[in-house]
């Protein structure tokens, strides 16, 4: 009815082959006699193994199919789970679990395919026997000692580094008995490894109990799969030596046991990315402390530099023509080697942001060939009296390139720079082709070159290469580093070609720009030229720059310095006095308002930005909630140059910035700007009187006369009125020979009332004027304030009005100030054109320039005018002054007192 392999009576012509079968019976009556002839000249064990089950063919095959899928789903399962944790070990492989659990559940897998029912068999019938047993044996050795390993790896502490190598050990001859012997060999001693698994077992067991007296993490699932996989194995090891007949549990043991060790890996991986989570935050908090820190640092580092290279270049300025020529040079070689301590700091700054990718750059259309000629003029002092030229080969046709244009001036200087360091004749030429879509540029010199074993590594960070022939300062080693980072930053490439006494070439890659470059002059920024030869070009400036001009009065102007560092303070004093400058300093924002709240009248403020309790920004808001732009100017130093800082100035109201340590000429040459800024705008408002005086246009004079003329007939007595009114208007308007005096309020009503006097008699009861003056006001005020302000009513509120309007004029006390008034009903205005008035500078063409109206009053008082108006409506322009000019705080210049 059915075989497996060949029955013989001898060993010859034998065939072991044995695995589970259904088969069908044919329906026959009466009794069925079963004849089963068994040979065995393979296994230590003969015979049937298993009971032969009879029953109706379809519940039978029906059983059989649902085992055949358990033990699949079940190898399915444990292969996949290998897989995956093998996979997981190839990703970490520090870590030895996954890798011994994988190899477990790899080997339970083929184990469960070939224990039993022997499905491999039942798909692949022409497998021998021998291969079967073989695999069956070392899936069982080898998981063992997985198994063993696996434990170890979760639990090192409580389990025996030299036992668990004897177990290794162990399984491995075992394995190696199983692949140079026969199976009717092999399969005798499996008594003995069956015990020793048994042992292996317990004593796992024991070092798991001892784990959970130690509170280990995942133990309990361990020792619950442990045991499982114990009691199942114990059960087959029974079965097969034919004292149970319970049938092979020990797949199901090991499932439970992988099950719980995947929940317990599972969990450590876990727990190990919530762990890297959290370290990640904690690497990023602390990373913005280490930013914080550097910025803190490098402005702690960069201030007693800063101070030391600024009272070493005055002093020598001072003394220039006292010192004999070696105390001159000791100064100098004071101030250079401050510059080289700077230019470290500097390098490591742009270092430590490359590297942690907090460079942005600011890409444009750029003219290769023109950057390469600006640098190659900051280059030329570099080469001192070396017999070597510089080639700039570019051609004309080369494209531009899309590029931080300061970027790269600071790539081509260090490169450029380099090959004039280690090149002491012949020379250095730049060129630059197309290639795809980059240009590529080279930089090659005839110098002294790499040695090959160097090349790999001159891009590092603080890699030197040392010269017998070189002498002279080195550099930190950071120069290349930058090099590359920002040329990839840029998305371009670097390399070097180099040959040992014949010079070297440097070629990176930059992107073709889709733009047309701006071909004009490049200016050379500030910062760019390396603090570490600013000594060597002192006497070598650029041919370009424009020479100071020189003022020959005794004071330039006033000047307030806040920093909290005294020395900082005393530099920068030093270096304004000099140059004639007043110089007042204070050490603490809290101390330079006051300072401005007093009697000083100040033409600039030069301040640090990383002070104590109040920052620079913090002062300049400050400033501005009461001077404008152009009242008092502000010079920010900051030893930041990030685009966000220097943004962050200018948004508090700076007018300019300077970066630490800064060029003492450059510092001169900003601070005469905004001085001079400032007295032009000074000279602007005195200006104002002449306009106020040149208002009194033709076309006034002759409609004043012609009202005049027309009076003489019709009422002579009125006629007389005019004459003394209009010459009373006339003397105040060319009264005042200066803005800045001060006139009392009854004067300049006087020129009001002489003014709307004049125009009632040109316009009659088109123009009503009503008088509210408090009496019991004695107060002194700048002229030609109020006149202006009712001059603008008349002429802008009531006249473009058909039936005329009339004006208000209040002066009226205020909480110990004095509020004055000027209001009308005429056509008014909206108020955002009433705002934009009061910021207008320039009077305009046929009216009263509120604008610098405005500014007169803050200059005096510290509030200037406020407008309301409405279309239709009318205007409301009114001030708010104190009492006394003399004895409520102003003087005659209207600084505060």
């Amino acid at each position: 009815m059915s075989s497996s392999g060949r029955v013989t009576n001898t060993s010859e012509g034998s065939e072991a082959k044995y695995y589970s079968k259904v088969i069908p019976l044919k329906q026959i009556g009466g009794t069925l006699e079963f004849i089963v002839q068994v040979s065995n000249f393979f296994h230590r064990r003969g015979g049937i193994w298993q009971s032969i089950k009879l029953g109706n063919s379809e519940d039978i095959l029906k059983s059989w199919k649902s085992e055949i899928l358990a033990d699949m789903i079940l190898f399915g399962s444990l292969l996949i789970m290998g897989l995956s944790h093998l996979a997981l070990y190839a990703l970490r492989p520090k870590e030895k679990s996954p890798l011994y659990f994988g190899m477990l559940c790899f080997f339970i897998s083929l184990r469960n395919i070939l224990v039993g029912k022997i499905i491999l068999l039942y798909y692949f019938p022409q497998i021998s026997q021998e291969f079967v047993l073989k695999v069956e044996y070392l899936t069982f050795y080898l998981g063992i000692t997985s198994f063993s390993l696996f434990i170890h790896s979760l639990f090192p502490d409580e389990t025996s580094r030299k036992a668990n190598i004897f177990i290794t050990v162990f399984g491995l001859v075992f394995s190696s008995i199983v692949l140079v012997t026969e199976a009717n060999f092999y399969s005798t001693i499996l008594i003995y490894y069956q015990i020793f698994t048994l042992l292996v077992c317990s004593y796992l067991v024991v070092a798991l109990v001892i784990a959970i007296f130690r509170k280990r993490e995942g133990v309990y699932f361990v020792l619950f799969g442990s045991f499982a996989f114990t009691v199942t194995a114990l059960n087959d090891i029974l079965y097969f030596n034919e004292k149970l007949f319970t049938g092979s549990l020990s797949p199901f043991g090991l499932f439970i046991f992988i099950l719980a060790q995947s929940i317990v890996i599972a969990s450590r991986f876990s727990k190990a990315f919530k762990t890297v989570e959290r370290m990640s935050q904690r690497l990023l908090v602390m990373d913005k402390m280490k930013d914080e820190f550097l910025a803190h640092v490098t402005h702690e580092l960069l201030t007693p530099l800063h101070g030391m290279i600024g009272i070493a270049e005055s002093v020598k300025d001072i003394a220039e023509g006292k010192l004999d020529s070696e105390e001159i040079n000791n100064l100098s070689l004071i101030v250079s080697s401050g510059r080289r301590l700077a230019m470290l700091v500097h390098d490591i700054l742009d270092f430590t942001k490359l590297k942690n990718r907090d460079v942005t750059l600011i890409t444009k259309s750029t003219d290769i060939k023109q950057v390469v000629h600006t640098v190659m003029v900051l280059c030329k002092p570099l080469i001192l009296d070396k017999p070597l030229k510089l080639y700039n080969n570019i051609s004309e046709d080369i494209p531009p390139v899309e590029a931080d244009e300061n970027r790269l001036q600071q790539i081509l200087y260090n490169l450029i720079g380099n090959a004039i360091k280690y090149t002491q004749s012949g020379s250095i030429t730049v060129s630059a082709k197309v290639k795809d879509d980059f240009v590529e540029i080279s930089v090659s010199d005839t110098g002294v070159g790499i040695p090959a074993d160097k090349i790999d590594y001159i891009f590092g960070a603080y890699e030197q290469i040392s010269y017998s022939n070189i002498t002279g300062y080195q550099g930190t080693g950071l120069g290349l580093d930058i090099t590359k980072r920002l040329v990839e930053l840029h998305g371009g490439s670097i390399r070097v070609e180099s040959e040992v006494g014949k010079g070297s070439e440097f070629i990176f890659t930059l992107p073709v720009s889709k733009a047309k470059a701006d071909r004009n002059v490049y200016i050379i920024p500030r910062g760019i030229v390396h603090e570490e030869f600013r000594w060597e070009i002192e006497e070598a400036k650029l041919a370009t720059a424009v020479a100071m001009e020189q003022e020959g009065d005794n004071d330039k102007g006033r000047i307030l310095v806040v920093d909290d560092e005294p020395v900082n303070c005393k530099v920068l004093a030093s270096q304004l006095s000099i140059e004639n400058y007043s110089v007042i300093t204070a050490y603490s924002g809290e101390e330079a308002l006051k300072i401005i709240e007093g009697d000083e009248d100040f033409d600039l403020v030069i301040t640090d930005v990383m002070m104590p309790q109040m920052s620079g920004y913090e002062l300049c808001s400050h400033i501005r909630d009461k001077y404008s732009l152009v009242e008092l100017p502000v010079l920010i130093l900051t030893v930041r140059n990030r685009i966000e800082d220097i943004l962050q100035g200018f948004q508090s109201g700076a007018n300019d910035y300077l970066s630490k340590p800064f060029d003492r000429e450059e510092m001169l040459a900003r601070v005469k700007n905004l001085v001079t800024m400032k007295k032009v705008r000074k000279q602007a408002i005195d200006a104002e009187l002449k306009f106020l005086q040149a208002q009194i246009k033709p076309h006034f004079l002759y409609n004043t006369l012609n009202v005049i003329m027309g009076f003489c007939i019709t009422d002579p007595k009125k006629t007389y009125m005019l004459i003394d009114e209009l010459g009373t208007y006339l003397q105040g308007k060319f009264r005042y020979k200066n803005l800045d005096s001060f006139i009392s309020l009854e004067e300049e009503l006087e020129l009001v009332k002489s003014y709307l006097n004049i125009e009632k008699a040109r316009f009659g009861t088109r123009l009503n004027v009503e008088y509210h003056i408090e009496e019991g006001v004695d107060l002194e005020i700048p002229p030609l304030i109020l006149q202006p302000l009712v001059e603008n009513a008349v002429k802008h509120g009531i006249y473009p009005k058909k039936e005329g309007g009339t004006v208000w004029i209040s002066v009226e006390k205020n909480n110990g100030k004095v509020l004055m008034t000027v209001q009308d009903d005429g056509v008014g205005m909206s108020q955002k054109k009433a705002n934009s008035l009061l910021l207008e500078d320039q009077m305009q063409r046929d009216g009263i320039g509120i604008g610098n109206l405005n500014e007169r009053l803050k200059r005096h008082y510290g509030s200037g005018l406020k407008i309301k108006s409405e279309v239709g409506k009318g205007t409301i322009v009114s001030m708010e002054i104190l009492n006394s000019s003399t004895s409520e705080g102003y003087s005659n210049e209207g600084n505060y007192n």
